[in-house]
């Protein structure tokens, strides 16, 4: 029975490539070693393929996530805002109507932009 040759690491680690290569035509054990990287190294590059494709697709889902929120950050802003001009509307036309109706200035006595008796 022959022993298992223990020289592939140092070969492919330390020798030049011309010695790496001749010792793998001389020796079955470093082939089938090397063999196994070659597929190692094939099934890596698929799955970076793969891995770049997932990363690609989560990246534009926090993109699109990123667009609803700026989205609905601004309709909110709208919104609101189209609301405080429709209260502040309604409060310049509350202060004008009373005081035109003011008791004050019916009256005839001077009046300011509310209504109010304006002593100045």
């Amino acid at each position: 029975m022959t022993e298992k040759c223990t020289k592939y690491e140092a070969y492919s680690m330390f020798a030049s490539e011309k010695d790496f290569f001749d010792h793998l035509q001389e020796c079955d054990d470093c082939k089938k070693e090397f063999e196994k990287e070659l597929r190692l190294s094939a099934l890596i590059q698929d799955s970076a393929s793969t891995y770049r494709a997932m990363v690609k697709k989560n990246n534009t889902k926090k993109l699109m996530c990123k667009i609803a929120c700026v989205l609905v950050l601004f309709i909110s802003f709208g919104v609101f805002t189209g609301f405080e001009v429709k209260r502040h509307q309604r409060f310049d036309n509350f202060v004008k109507a009373n005081t035109e109706t003011s008791v004050i200035s019916q009256d005839g006595l001077p009046v300011d932009d509310y209504g109010f008796f304006d002593y100045n």
